[in-house]
């Protein structure tokens, strides 16, 4: 009785081995929406309208230009 209780499919040993499979599956699980949420900003860049102030959130992060949390005005001159 005490050895099928710790061992077996359903013992306690295979319960934090499934406890610890189920964590790295929900932390897979949260990489994949914020893979999809990227990508889904992404694919609406590339519809008919463009949206001028995500463009310039990407090209600052990517020529590191201005800060994080960095106010932007923008004056247009006629």
């Amino acid at each position: 009785m005490f050895l099928i209780f710790f061992g077996g499919d359903r013992g306690l040993i295979e319960y934090f081995k499934k406890k610890i499979l189920l964590n790295d599956f929900q932390e897979k699980n949260l990489e994949i929406t914020k893979e999809i949420n990227f990508l889904t900003k992404k694919n609406d860049f590339l519809s008919v309208n463009i949206n001028k102030d995500y463009l310039d959130e990407i090209y600052r992060d990517y020529f590191v230009l201005g800060k994080k949390g960095e106010k932007i005005y923008i004056i247009n001159q006629k």
